[in-house]
């Protein structure tokens, strides 16, 4: 089932658009604070976000902003929805890269009809992220008893598919390995990008896994737990050498 991102301070209008969405199969998330309709559609990874915008509101048009050029979202098609036809506001909205746009009361045959057409586009999209996120992970096997998941040039690329990539069947394959991520090669690593790390390591449950942090390791030292929750390594060699150590602790 798609989902649809509902973003708007009027709740009453929200609630026509959510219901009206609704009858159509939609699933549909409705929110009405700004700030939480960010972080939220970044959690959520919608096929289609609706958001109204008022004339002069720079709280919406700086969430638009955002959610256009932030890399997890930037591809998501996007609806506002107005309350009039205002020049000004309409070349505020052109400039994100957004050209489709509904005056309330939005004409819902239309509106119907635009949100189906734009689904379409965004399911293929999705399909050509996927492959092209997966670009981002390699994943190797050494021996038949270890796995190394190396990440090449951002966490920010993988968050939206991290459940498809990291999957059941996968993860449970990897139960009697032992399992390390490699991202010695990430260009930099922020906090959003550690709370993206930390999400993957919960996937994998009770399984305590190992991190190759090369240059990372200060950062990670400083602004986590992992530390104390896995085995963090500043290289490869120093990896390799834990698991001699680990195969001759236990022969």
């Amino acid at each position: 089932m798609q989902t649809i991102v509902i973003i708007d301070t009027n709740e009453p209008e929200a609630k026509d658009i959510d219901a009206f969405l609704q009858s159509y199969k939609y699933k549909t998330v409705r929110i009405h604070e700004i700030k939480k309709g960010i972080e939220l559609t970044k959690s959520v990874l919608p096929e289609l976000i609706v958001i109204a915008i008022e004339s002069n509101d720079r709280e919406t048009m700086a969430a638009l902003l955002t959610l256009r050029k932030d890399p997890i979202t930037k591809d998501i098609p996007i609806i506002p929805t107005i309350r009039s036809n205002d020049r000004n506001l309409l070349e505020n909205i052109r400039k994100t890269g957004v050209h489709d746009y509904f005056v309330k009361p939005v004409n819902k045959v239309k509106f119907i009809e635009k949100i189906k057409s734009l689904l379409i586009v965004a399911r293929e999209q999705k399909k050509d992220n996927i492959i092209f996120r997966k670009h981002h992970i390699v994943i190797e096997n050494p021996t038949d008893a270890i796995t190394l998941i190396s990440f090449k040039s951002g966490m920010k690329y993988v968050l939206p598919e991290i459940r498809n990539i990291f999957n059941p069947d996968f993860l449970k394959s990897l139960i009697p390995k032992s399992v390390s991520l490699d991202i010695r090669d990430l260009p930099d690593l922020i906090m959003d990008e550690l709370h993206i790390l930390e999400k993957i390591i919960g996937l994998f449950g009770n399984k305590k896994i190992s991190i190759i942090a090369g240059k990372h390791m200060g950062f990670i030292i400083a602004s986590s737990n992992l530390e104390d929750t896995t085995n963090l390594f500043l290289s490869l060699d120093d990896y390799v050498a834990f698991l001699k150590k680990q195969a001759t602790t236990t022969t």
